[in-house]
Order: C-alpha cells, then sequence, then structure tokens
C-alpha cells in the first residue's frame, strides 16, 4: 500500500496554542471590560511571562488582536486596548457590517481577518466582530444591542446555533441583509443570502485521496447525534441531514470505487447545545479517547481516518499509544486545514476562507442596490498543498 499522501505545508496564519490562548483570553476581556479602551497591555515580555507562553507567541497574539479590531500596537509606546470610532448614527446606517463569528474556532478566525480586510477595502465599518458561542442567546443579545442605534447595512452570520436564526430576525433592521456563512442552509430564514463550503465534496475528495493510495478500509469520525436532543424537531433532523451528507461522501467514495463493508464510523462526545447555553465537551475526554481505540482494535479496523483535523489530532494520539504508526499503518486526511493537521503533518482539505471573503464582500457591496433573490454561493473545496 502507497502511504505517501505527503505533509501539508505551513501558511501564514500557522499558529501555536500559545497564541491562540492570550488572543481568546486578552479578547474575553476586552469584550466584559476587563479592559477598557483606552487602556495599555502589560509588555510582551510579561504578556509571555503570565501565561506561560514564549515571546514569538505573545507577539503573535498582539499581531492578531490588533487585526480584529481589539487593540492598537503603538511603536515605541505600546499596546493599547482600541477605542471605538466615534461615528454618526446616520454613517453607521450607511456604513455598518456587523460580523457574528465565533472566533475561538481556527478557521473562523481566519474568516473573520479575510473579511475585515475586504469590507474596510470598501470603506465600511466593521462591527460586533467577536462573538463566541459559550456565550448563549443572552451575550447574543447584549453584542446586538448597538443595533438599534447604529444599523447596519449589512449582517454576516456563521453558526446554526439553536434561537440564533429567530433572535437575529427579531433584532435586525428589516432593510439589512444577512449572510450565512460556514453553516447549514436548509431551514435558514428564506430572505437570507449564503455563502458556504461545499462540505459534502470536502470529505469525497479526502477519501478519494486515501483510495487513490491504496486504502479499503476508511474510518469516518463524526459528533454524536444524540448531542443534538436538544434542539426542536426540525433542528435536530437538520443536524442529523448535514452529518449524513459527510458520512455518505466518504461511502459513495468508496462505493464508486466498487469498495463494499469498506465504511467505519466512530461518533465522539461533542458540546452540547441548547437554546441558551454551550456545555463544552472536551475532544480528548476519556469516553472519546476510549470509542477511537475501541475503533483501532477491532480486526477489521480502518486502516486510515476521515474527519475534522482537531478530531484527528486526537485519534493519531491514540494511534500512536497503541504501537501504530502514522501514516504507515493508519493515514490521516482532515478536514479544514488548519495549524492541527499542518503541525501534525497530515493533509486536509482546505474550504477557502479567502475566496469565502471575497463572495461575502461582493454581496455586501451589491446590498447597496438592492438585491432582489437570494444569493446562494457555494465554495468548491481543495486538498492542502502537499510538499515530498
Amino acid at each position: 500500500m502507497n502511504n505517501d499522501l505527503g505533509t501539508t505545508k505551513p501558511n501564514k496564519y500557522l499558529a501555536d496554542s500559545g497564541v491562540e490562548t492570550l488572543v481568546r483570553e486578552i479578547g474575553e476581556a476586552v469584550r466584559c471590560k476587563a479592559l477598557n479602551p483606552g487602556e495599555r497591555l502589560m509588555p510582551i515580555r510579561d504578556l509571555a511571562r503570565k501565561y506561560q507562553v514564549s515571546f514569538n507567541s505573545a507577539r503573535a497574539a498582539t499581531k492578531r488582536l490588533e487585526a480584529l479590531g481589539l487593540v492598537e500596537c503603538k511603536q515605541g509606546s505600546g499596546t493599547y486596548v482600541r477605542t471605538p470610532p466615534e461615528v454618526t448614527v446616520e454613517r453607521k446606517a450607511r456604513t455598518a457590517v456587523s460580523l457574528l463569528l465565533d472566533i475561538n474556532a481556527h478557521i473562523f478566525s481566519h474568516l473573520a481577518l479575510h473579511l475585515m480586510e475586504q469590507i474596510q477595502s470598501q470603506g465600511l465599518t466593521v462591527t460586533n466582530a467577536i462573538w463566541t458561542t459559550d456565550k448563549g442567546l443572552k451575550g447574543l443579545q447584549m453584542a446586538l444591542s448597538s443595533w438599534e442605534d447604529y444599523p447596519p447595512k449589512a449582517i454576516v452570520v456563521q453558526w446554526d446555533y439553536p434561537g440564533l436564526d429567530q433572535t437575529i430576525e427579531k433584532m435586525r433592521p428589516a432593510d439589512a441583509m444577512v449572510i450565512a456563512t460556514f453553516r447549514g442552509t436548509r431551514f435558514m430564514p428564506r430572505t437570507w443570502h449564503s455563502v458556504n463550503p461545499d462540505w459534502y465534496l470536502a470529505h469525497k475528495i479526502a477519501a478519494e485521496r486515501l483510495i487513490k493510495v491504496g486504502h479499503k478500509r476508511i474510518g469516518f469520525l463524526g459528533h454524536e447525534r444524540r448531542f443534538w436532543a436538544d434542539r426542536i424537531w426540525y433542528d435536530n433532523k437538520k443536524a442529523w441531514m448535514l452529518q449524513t451528507d459527510n458520512i455518505k461522501a466518504v461511502g459513495d467514495a468508496l462505493r464508486e470505487a466498487e469498495i463494499r463493508d469498506g465504511l467505519t464510523i466512530c461518533y465522539l462526545q461533542y458540546n452540547k447545545i441548547t437554546c441558551n447555553t454551550v456545555s463544552t465537551v472536551e475532544m480528548d475526554c476519556a469516553d472519546n479517547l476510549s470509542r477511537i481505540r475501541a475503533m483501532l482494535e477491532r480486526p477489521d479496523r480502518p486502516t486510515a481516518l476521515v474527519g475534522s483535523d482537531y478530531r484527528l489530532v486526537i485519534a493519531k494520539r491514540v494511534a500512536e499509544s497503541m504501537g501504530l504508526s502514522v501514516p504507515d499503518d493508519l493515514a490521516l486526511v482532515g478536514i479544514g486545514h488548519t495549524p492541527w493537521s499542518q503541525i501534525s503533518g497530515f493533509p486536509s482539505v482546505q474550504q477557502q476562507e479567502e475566496l469565502a471573503a471575497e463572495h461575502i464582500a461582493e454581496l455586501v457591496k451589491a446590498s447597496a442596490s438592492s438585491l432582489s433573490a437570494r444569493h446562494h454561493v457555494v465554495i468548491p473545496p481543495v486538498l492542502g498543498a502537499a510538499q515530498d
């Protein structure tokens, strides 16, 4: 069997966990007003010491925070919490674009950066660039409280969170365009636009890559369906259907290659979402590790796995603890092309966040001319660049 899957090239957004930790902690402090506008952050060396990260990680985190519009780095002076610009209601109504993106997830922080660049290049103002789903709908309502005084011309929303669509529909200005991205669309409000990756094709590309190099038994790592049980009926069905699309893609790739009984499905615990909260489940919890181990101990175990990058990182750890070599004994192809796959050295399908941002910006630009028809753009995925 040929296991020459290659390793992914690092990109300019490659970040270690120290960067992500600092961005999350300082971002939360700014959102909660523990750090006030104009307040100076401690020096980078002190930040590194406080959060037990390297100097380079601390410096990279401040650059990320600056790109997100949370802080301002002044040469020779320090880093300061950014003071929101004073904008009149009339100007805000014409130029504000509200981004509701959960930047705790790496792929969405990249999307936010690309979107901010694209939107600001049009002379528009970005607001509400950060909202994390662990704050629930109450946190969202607080984030959207500014809409009453500063109504946005367009809203970009990620995450099909229970009750999210209804909350936005209730609070948004009647003439504001809403663009959903990187989420499901089956039960999206009829007036919304969407720019989404092709999740089915992404999983099929991953499976076809593995089949091409000789794998006939492929495992799929997904989240356990019962963790959507708190949703109302159609939301529960939506989650089931979306998950099935991903599984179906791997199955279709095997069937088209005339491989029978080649698919193994391993459901892992995931965050439990209700209408008000998100109960976080650590991906490397004991139960998930046990489920992966049980799959890999089967006599007919898969020789390759497909799944989101962060799931495959855990699977890689379990496999290596069992004496399996990656990729010789167990090949991996991820979904997301995040630092997790790049650091761990396995290829991953990229969802092209930059291209998605360009399409979203074009829709925002066109909103001034009042688009009458809904526009739904599907972004084709590509397998992350590999090197010999």
